[in-house]
């Protein structure tokens, strides 16, 4: 799997390619956590719309049992992109929110860049 890193003033972006792999994803997280530690609203955005394939369940799993040990902070949100089905789009924002975190699963990039927004300028998308 590769993976690249970009910082932008909303959030920090990793782009997923390749087959997956969750000791890959790991280093990548762990790359990342002092950065997210400088941003004021702490956004991790995983975009893994190039992935082969999602990731299993399993590695899911064991990704967020090493989430404290990379001293990524629960007050972190995390936003994902992928081409998972809804059921597992689900299951994993339980699995999330049953630990602590706050995670929103999107298909489309647009939906994902448009919660960072909401979250940086709530007032915009008050009715």
């Amino acid at each position: 799997m590769e993976y690249s890193i970009s910082i932008t003033e909303k959030s920090i972006n990793l782009i997923l390619s390749g087959s997956p792999s969750s000791q890959r994803l790991l280093t990548a997280l762990s790359e990342v956590s002092s950065e997210l530690k400088k941003i004021s609203i702490p956004i991790l955005f995983i975009n893994g719309e190039l992935l082969d394939k999602p990731f299993i369940l399993q590695d899911r799993f064991y990704i967020f049992t090493c989430l404290k040990e990379l001293n990524i902070d629960k007050a972190t949100k995390i936003v994902i992109q992928s081409k998972d089905d809804t059921a597992n789009r689900d299951l994993l924002e339980m699995m999330a929110k049953n630990r602590g975190w706050l995670l929103k699963h999107f298909n489309s990039k647009n939906l994902a860049e448009r919660f960072i927004d909401k979250i940086h300028n709530p007032s915009i998308y008050i009715k």
